[in-house]
């Protein structure tokens, strides 16, 4: 079980909330594979780009880029805006940076 320290009461725990967790969870899992961190690291860096853009800058087959950016978008860390024929692609920093507070109330002592 994961356990949150209170910050007025910081020698009693208490356990995370399950929404919190299964969040958290979620969001750990999309990014723990390779690819899908390397486009993240690339949409931070480059925000705003097409599927093409990222196929070629990764090196990888649309279809692939396809199945990771679905993973991204429905864990909430990238955002689409369709801009004339094109679908671009930016990251939602709001997102991660939720995963890493959470992460950081667990790890806080």
């Amino acid at each position: 079980m994961s356990l949150f320290h209170t910050p007025f009461y910081p020698h009693i725990i208490v356990p995370m909330k399950v929404e919190t967790s299964s969040n958290l969870v979620g969001g750990l899992k999309a990014l723990a594979h390779p690819t899908r961190m390397a486009m993240m690291e690339l949409l931070i860096r480059n925000p705003m780009i097409n599927v093409s853009e990222i196929t070629k800058k990764l090196n990888l087959e649309q279809a692939i880029v396809s199945q990771h950016l679905r993973v991204l978008r429905y864990q909430g860390f990238v955002t689409t805006e369709k801009n004339a024929q094109k679908i671009k692609y930016y990251p939602e920093l709001k997102r991660l940076e939720q995963v890493i507070e959470e992460l950081n109330h667990i790890l806080a002592k």
